[in-house]
Formats: C-alpha cells, sequence, structure tokens
C-alpha cells in the first residue's frame, strides 16, 4: 500500500478514536489488537482495504473494524459460532429491509402525491444500515478480492443466461468451470 493510502487510513481510524502505529506497509491498532494491510501477508488478523477511494472498500474495511470493536473475531470462530454470527446478522438485516421500504412510496392500495422518494438522504442512511450487515455476512466467510470477483461475476452471467434462456433446466457451471452448488433459485 502506498504511503498515502496509509496514511489515509490513518486518518480515518483517528477519526472514530483510533490510536494506530504505522509499519512500512501495515498499520496496528492497539486496541483492537489488529493489523490493516492491503495484503493477508502479514498477519492471520489482519483486515484488509484494498482501494481507500473506493467507498465500498472503504465501507467495508470500517464495518469489519466495528466488528472487532464489538469483539466480533469473525476470522477466528468455531464453525458452530461463525454459522450463529451468520443467523445473527442475516436476521439483524432482514429487520432493517423494513425500514428502507418505508422512505419509498410502495403500498400498490395507496395514493401518493407522488411518486418521488422523499428524503433520499433518510433512504440511503437506510439503505447504507442494510448494507453494514451485507458486509458482516460477506466477512464471516473471509472472501479475498479475487473470490469476490469471481462470485460477482458468476451471478452476473447466471442471471444474464436466466433472463435469455428461462429458469427452466440446470444452470451449468460458474466461471471457473465448476459445477455450481446445489439448487439455486432466483436472486
Amino acid at each position: 500500500m502506498s504511503k498515502e493510502g496509509l496514511e489515509k487510513i490513518r486518518r480515518m481510524l483517528r477519526a472514530v478514536g483510533l490510536d494506530t502505529e504505522l509499519g512500512p506497509d501495515v498499520i496496528w491498532i492497539p486496541r483492537l489488537s489488529v493489523y490493516v494491510s492491503d495484503s493477508w501477508d502479514h498477519h492471520p488478523s489482519c483486515i484488509i482495504c484494498q482501494d481507500v477511494d473506493n467507498p465500498f472498500s472503504i465501507f467495508y474495511f470500517l464495518q469489519q473494524l466495528f466488528q472487532y470493536r464489538m469483539k466480533h473475531r469473525v476470522h477466528s470462530m468455531s464453525g458452530e459460532g461463525r454459522v450463529k454470527y451468520i443467523k445473527e446478522h442475516a436476521l439483524k438485516l432482514f429487520c432493517e429491509i423494513p425500514e428502507v421500504m418505508n422512505e419509498v412510496p410502495w403500498k400498490s392500495h395507496k395514493t401518493y402525491p407522488s411518486l418521488e422518494i422523499p428524503n433520499r438522504i433518510k433512504y440511503l442512511r437506510e439503505w447504507m444500515d442494510c448494507q453494514a450487515f451485507m458486509f458482516n455476512l460477506l466477512a464471516a466467510v473471509n472472501p479475498t478480492p479475487l473470490e469476490i470477483l469471481n462470485a460477482v461475476e458468476f451471478t452476473v452471467e447466471k442471471n444474464f443466461r436466466r433472463h435469455d434462456g428461462g429458469y427452466a433446466g440446470p444452470i451449468g457451471e460458474d466461471i471457473t468451470g465448476q459445477p455450481e452448488d446445489g439448487a439455486d433459485t432466483a436472486q
């Protein structure tokens, strides 16, 4: 990671009250006992921030830090603990979705003065609450950036294929040439 990238991360961490120690290409956060880097080469309890200019990368990074702060060490959980964590955060996500819908004129039986989103900022903030739980669910399996990219490409390809050819019949293989796991339903 560049010195500029490391300094940008340090400023973000200081803004949320976390002191840091800087190494040549890694940041140590003593309060959370965690390293921050742009690769997994440094330490098993390392949180990755690969793109300091991408808002989703930053949000994912900060959400992982928040989970460390909450004492959720997902990467070192047992299988049973990880499943419990996933179930808990999936339930929390489901509870947040109605809050997003409350910001949108969605009821078909109701007449609205306008079908515009009345408070775009409030909608965005509620959506970000959902995204935080989505990131927790993602972090639970500690994917590499390449695994995330492969999963995105596979899902997009699958959805286009389904749109073009319908949902009947086998789905096929993922982009690595491996058969798809299990019977999947619509996204």
